[in-house]
């Protein structure tokens, strides 16, 4: 019925439309508006019965699905009651845990570090080559104006080199040294000691659980402690080789501080009897009496430029000040000096302006002496 009245509509609106049409050509554009209107009119409608049919297909939920659900919701319930469940679940995050430490140092073991032992061992014979070849040089005296300059320039770089190693370098490992070593002392002693925690843990839940399920639960407990004795197992081993290699780095760069200690040491023992210059000659001579020349030259120029009295500057009073006080100071100094001495001879006996005279008393041991 809604049909047929929407295409009566329809057709009543096109008869009009062409009645209009011809009879009034400038409102065409009114007419069509009116037709669009008239058409989404049908689409509107069906949009709504569409989404009210969606609706009510939602809501027809099958009644079979809610008891499984409800069935789920309570095992799950159930299992975070239950204490077994609970240790097993704190008991694989704690296994769980370790092995991301333990896969943490077999990547650092893998990758290596900044320090590592093949690197630093290098440099320690570098070093004690450099040092070799500087003891050669100087027992053989062949030493170039280019080798002393070599010297001077080792001379000042070891010791700003020293300081970056023990500020970099030795402090780095050293840390790292003290962390393995207390890690591997900690796994070492969870190792031997922490049977007797686990087993009073495992009694606290077997006592909480029924007598039915102990066999179970045991069974369950020794799995997850082989679990983690494996890897605690695979955590010593990785911290075993780490600590060798950051001890075998320490002992590199221990040794490289310790060549140029003795480099620096040895360099200053002997740089000061190094020519560096040519040997004296006729050319040294040409140069002290240039040197000469130029210094009696400067003295003369002084000597006339402080007797010309026109380039003499009136003194202020503050100079003056101080040029007398500088002259009657110690005049003043040496008559209060006396005048204190007199004074003090006449207040004060003679024995204390020397110090106390006590005649010392002999004592004549030897008698004794001869009786022991």
């Amino acid at each position: 019925m809604d049909r047929a009245a929407m295409d009566g509509d329809a057709h009543g609106t096109s008869l009009a439309f062409s009645r209009e049409h011809i009879s009034r050509r400038p409102s065409a554009s009114i007419k069509n508006s009116r037709t669009l209107s008239g058409a989404m009119v049908p689409l509107f409608v069906l949009g709504m019965i569409l989404i009210v049919h969606g609706q009510e297909k939602q809501s027809r939920q099958p009644p079979e699905r809610l008891p499984a659900q409800k069935d789920a919701i309570e095992t799950a319930q159930g299992d975070l009651d239950d204490p077994l469940e609970q240790y097993r679940a704190r008991r694989r995050a704690e296994i769980l845990e370790l092995e991301a430490r333990v896969v943490k140092n077999e990547q650092a073991l893998a990758a290596g570090t900044d320090l590592a032992p093949e690197e630093q061992h290098a440099l320690a014979d570098r070093a004690e080559a450099d040092f070799v070849q500087i003891k050669q040089l100087l027992v053989d005296g062949n030493v170039s104006r280019l080798d002393a300059l070599r010297l001077n320039n080792d001379f000042r770089r070891i010791g700003p080199e020293r300081d970056r190693i023990r500020r970099n370098e030795l402090t780095k490992i050293e840390t790292q040294l003290q962390y393995y070593e207390n890690t591997l002392t900690t796994v070492e002693l969870e190792l031997i000691e922490d049977s007797l925690v686990v087993q009073a843990e495992h009694d606290a839940v077997l006592e909480r659980l029924a007598p039915q399920r102990h066999s179970q639960a045991r069974s369950d407990f020794a799995e997850l402690e082989r679990s983690y004795k494996a890897v605690l197992a695979r955590q010593k081993v990785a911290l075993t080789k780490l600590v060798a290699r950051a001890s075998e780095t320490l002992d590199q760069v221990t040794r490289r501080l310790r060549v140029l200690e003795e480099e620096y040491g040895f360099i200053r023992t002997h740089i000061f009897w190094v020519r560096d210059q040519e040997p004296l000659g006729l050319a040294t001579v040409q140069h002290v009496g240039r040197e000469l020349k130029r210094l009696v030259k400067g003295m003369l120029t002084l000597a006339e430029e402080s007797s010309d009295r026109k380039s003499w500057a009136h003194p202020s009073s503050e100079f003056l000040t101080v040029a007398v006080a500088a002259v009657i100071l110690p005049l003043g100094l040496f008559r209060l000096r006396r005048l204190l001495r007199r004074r003090i001879t006449r207040a004060l006996p003679p024995s204390h302006l020397h110090g106390n005279q006590v005649k010392p008393i002999k004592v004549d041991m030897s008698h004794a002496i001869k009786r022991t």
